[in-house]
């Protein structure tokens, strides 16, 4: 009979063990879930922030050729009062020679 209540006694410390184990498990469970979401998050903020820089880096390029600053210095230096004065002295049609330029 002692042999029964001891192996009785080992089973119901195994069974609250493995209820443990399980309720363990579950609460890691609950926890890495938004560990996860929030780790996404934040890559996605310094992916988008690498992006941006990227793009800002281009664009200084683009405004560092010789060309883009030969073309906005001719664009600052037109003469013209509105936007139809423009259409007049500057449009393709009146003026070709103004969109090709060497």
């Amino acid at each position: 009979m002692r042999k029964n209540r001891r192996r009785g006694a080992w089973v119901r410390r195994a069974r609250a063990q493995l209820v443990s184990i399980q309720t363990l498990l579950t609460y890691l469970t609950l926890i890495s879930v938004p560990v996860g979401v929030f780790y996404h998050i934040l890559a996605l903020r310094n992916q988008n922030r690498a992006r941006e820089a990227q793009f800002l880096l281009q664009i200084n390029q683009v405004f560092q050729d010789k060309e883009a600053v030969r073309d906005w210095y001719d664009v600052r230096n037109m003469q013209f009062q509105d936007y139809q004065d423009f259409l007049k002295k500057y449009d393709s049609e009146v003026n070709f020679e103004s969109i090709v330029k060497d």
